[in-house]
């Protein structure tokens, strides 16, 4: 039977840092969705990727419902045809400002590094299942394997016992102490299995 893996630990600080860090592209693509709308034109939930790598060919396909126009038995390309076709008004500066954008050092790898982890819902940018999952993941530990299971259920047990132990001992056993010197072994030449030493004791009064 296949181990359904067990969630152990969740680090939120983590978490709630990747989102924040999200934030400033998260404004940046929900101004520029706000005036893609301005101009009339819906879009998608996973249009914002596709709208920042080529958006002529990509406001042309709004206004001409994707349809493709030929001159002479030749067609024209998206670019070519968003220059022939009316445009609602502040098309041109919305493009020009994309534009002036790109030519920012950072500007393509922010776009294709970040533009897919967002979807639009209801005109509203927002992180989407995919990459919140993927740093849920991130931030989380998990026992994978049946294996993990029994060990970390004997670091429970030991853990338990430590502390019962520690509740009668003069000597705490703690994170700086060294648990070897409680330990001996059964046979001199097997280091899987032991036995309480005798210099245990020591720990008492």
């Amino acid at each position: 039977m296949e181990f359904t893996k067990v969630l152990l630990a969740k680090n939120q600080s983590g978490i709630d840092s990747e989102i924040l860090q999200n934030q400033t592209h998260q404004n940046y693509f929900q101004e520029c969705v706000n005036d893609v709308l301005a101009l009339g034109i819906t879009m998608q939930e996973n249009d914002l990727l596709r709208f920042f790598e080529n958006p002529k060919a990509y406001i042309t396909d709004k206004l001409t419902a994707g349809e493709n126009m030929q001159v002479g038995g030749l067609k024209l390309n998206k670019e070519k045809l968003f220059d022939l076709i009316e445009k609602p008004t502040g098309t041109n500066e919305l493009i020009e400002k994309i534009e002036l954008d790109k030519q920012k050092q950072y500007f393509n790898q922010f776009t294709i590094l970040t533009a897919n982890r967002f979807k639009i819902i209801e005109n509203i940018v927002s992180l989407n299942s995919e990459f919140m999952e993927r740093i849920e993941t991130m931030y989380s530990l998990y026992i994978e394997t049946e294996n993990q299971q029994n060990g970390y259920n004997k670091v429970i047990q030991l853990v338990n016992l430590i502390n019962e132990i520690n509740e009668i001992a003069t000597y705490k056993i703690g994170i700086e102490t060294d648990l070897g010197e409680i330990l001996t072994t059964i046979n001199p030449n097997d280091y899987s299995s032991y036995k309480v030493s005798h210099e245990a004791i020591k720990r008492f009064v």
